[in-house]
């Protein structure tokens, strides 16, 4: 009884060990879990951003665009109407024109003559004003519209700009999100290879004694020769966890080897 309780001991020891490792990695794995998650929100969100940014330039260019045309059509409305007023006001002056030169032929004529005159240059001056004012208001509209247009070009550069932007500071983050993880894979890769070690060391000794006893023929020295094995083959593998444990393994079968019982012979 004196030599199976330390044993026992070990062993819970052993596996309380390797319920607390178990656990670290766990809440590890979980706060990596975590941690993608909230990465991958924040990228969905500001791709979200962006397409509505996008579509409020598109929908805001396509407005300006409707204002231009309605702008032309007006124009071309205001044009026709004034020509149809121009067109009724000389015809009503040439029926005048008409009538009084049946009351005296000779001064009709003449009036008339001096009317058409001034008909035909009233006519001339009114149809150049009406030009120049058609022109203007053309230039004035195309002017509107080039405005509008550049406008518009100058509002889609901002937003590329702008979404460009936002990319590079998207994939800045997200390198130093990337480096901030390998970093904290690695601070985890050293402490169970320093565990592994510190195990693997721990049953060293163990097998050392072991040998001392003389105990390399029985099953536990065996089982624990094999379990050593198994962990030098998940070290080497950088399986540091599964290692520490195989070590732990070996170092309590190491443990539980007999001293080899010395034979003196057969008694008579």
């Amino acid at each position: 009884m004196a030599k199976t309780e330390p044993g026992r001991s070990g062993a819970e020891r052993a596996a309380a060990e390797r319920a607390a490792a178990k656990a670290a990695a766990d809440k590890t794995a979980a706060d990596r879990a975590a941690a993608k998650a909230a990465a991958d929100k924040a990228a969905a969100d500001r791709v979200a951003a962006r397409a509505a940014a996008e579509r409020a330039a598109t929908e805001k260019a396509a407005a300006e665009k409707a204002t231009a045309e309605r702008a032309a059509a007006r124009a071309a409305a205001d044009k026709a109407a004034a020509d149809r007023v121009a067109a009724e006001r000389a015809a009503a002056e040439k029926s005048a024109a008409e009538r009084a030169a049946k009351a005296a032929a000779d001064k009709v004529a003449a009036d008339r003559a001096a009317s058409e005159r001034a008909a035909a240059e009233k006519a001339a001056a009114d149809k150049a004003a009406a030009d120049r004012a058609a022109a203007e208001r053309v230039a004035a509209e195309k002017a509107a519209a080039e405005r509008a247009a550049a406008k518009a070009a100058a509002d889609k550069a901002a937003a590329e700009k702008a979404a460009a932007d936002r990319a590079a500071a998207d994939k800045a983050a997200a390198d130093k999100v990337a480096a901030v993880r390998r970093e904290a894979e690695q601070t985890v890769l050293r402490e169970l290879k320093a565990q592994a070690d510190a195990a693997r060391k721990g049953m060293l000794n163990e097998k050392q004694l072991a040998e001392s006893r003389g105990g390399q023929d029985s099953t536990e020295f065996k089982a624990a020769v094999g379990a050593e094995k198994q962990g030098l083959s998940l070290y080497e593998q950088l399986a540091y966890k599964d290692a520490a444990e195989k070590f732990r393994t070996a170092e309590t079968q190491f443990k539980q080897t007999p001293s080899k019982r010395r034979s003196f012979g057969p008694t008579f």
